[in-house]
């Protein structure tokens, strides 16, 4: 049986429970079938050609755009995975030969490890946009390394009160934010004399804590993930909150969100098989564009190509899937209306 079917069974199944789930089962431009675990996380290159799936256990580089897309033997590492700026280069977190933890950096034509930088409970890692810093969540610290020397550097302290679940880069480099386990978002300012706090989100209750964070490309807007369904769309410059979009399902986490390339869209995906739609949102009106169901298991990770043409997602099903975002708009797009005929002159 395949996927799409296993798929069209499961939501007549989950319909006739009283969970209803949108029909709409669009084809996806390529498919990887041999992920080797639940692809929990999933990123494209910088240069569009390339994407990273992490499993927790194993990354696979998925050389996607290839006439014939092809799979790289999959690497030993943790979950979470950044490309370098020039996308030639990997970091994620792992361990070394020794097996200490820490952050690996990985030359991806060479096949090896480039750097390892020792450290206990890597989270998050990221490169920055001009690809001379990286930088990961390290309990409730940011941790901050000169690349490629390894350097490093002053980290962002004393702002959070918990582990620290995300970070990310605004567009331009200069600006970090970072979230935690118990809902803040708080904003640095990155300049020579070290980083500086200079913004909070802090929720009315510590409940939910923020499952992804995603930073739009305009520079202003700041969205953050939490376990109540909820996406906060926050202003970039101060944090204030803008709007919520009640994503998914009450009690069901939103684990992955991203920005289209134009910021003018969000797309989420929660981690439950009672919602296992892919959604597309308005980011100016707050209001769903399209959900639609891909996967035969839960929807852990969502990430659209730097030219915002492609969507990629992964799945519980073990596999990843890239979609063509013209293609899906096409879908909801309103008809031209058929010319009137005129009536002859009586």
């Amino acid at each position: 049986m395949n996927v799409m079917k296993q798929i069209s069974l499961l939501a007549v199944a989950l319909c006739c429970s009283g969970i209803c789930l949108a029909a709409t089962v669009p084809a996806p431009r390529a498919t990887l079938t041999t992920v080797p675990g639940d692809a929990r996380g999933i990123v494209f290159s910088p240069d569009g050609k390339r994407i990273a799936v992490s499993t927790g256990q194993a990354i696979v580089i998925w050389e996607w755009s290839l006439a014939t897309p092809i799979e790289m033997k999959p690497i030993s590492g943790g979950t979470g995975v950044t490309f370098s700026a020039d996308s030639s280069l990997i970091a994620f977190p792992g361990q070394d030969e020794t097996y200490s933890d820490g952050l690996i950096v990985w030359d991806i034509a060479a096949g090896k490890k480039r750097l390892f930088l020792a450290d206990d409970n890597v989270q998050s890692p990221v490169f920055s946009p001009d690809g001379k810093m990286l930088s990961a969540a390290v309990g409730s610290q940011v941790k901050m390394w000169k690349f490629p020397s390894g350097e490093v550097q002053a980290p962002l302290k004393d702002g959070h009160k918990c582990s620290i679940s995300n970070i990310a880069y605004t567009s331009t480099g200069k600006v970090m934010i970072s979230a935690d386990g118990k809902g803040t978002v708080l904003r640095w300012e990155l300049g020579e004399a070290g980083p500086v706090k200079k913004g909070e989100y802090k929720p009315a209750t510590d409940e939910n804590s923020i499952s992804s964070l995603a930073c739009s490309a305009d520079g202003k807007w700041v969205a953050a993930s939490t376990g109540d369904g909820l996406i906060l769309v926050l202003d970039a410059t101060t944090l204030a909150p803008v709007a919520k979009i009640k994503a998914h399902k009450d009690g069901l986490r939103v684990r992955s969100i991203a920005f289209s390339a134009d910021s003018k869209m969000i797309a989420s995906a929660c981690s439950g098989v009672e919602d296992l739609e892919i959604k597309l949102w308005n980011v100016g009106t707050q209001k769903q564009i399209l959900g639609f169901l891909g996967h035969g298991g839960a929807v852990n990770c969502v990430a659209f190509s730097p030219d915002g043409k492609w969507l990629a997602s992964g799945s519980d099903d073990r596999s990843a899937k890239v979609w063509e975002v013209e293609a899906l708009l096409a879908m909801v797009a309103p008809k031209p209306e058929k010319p009137k005929k005129e009536k002859p002159n009586q």
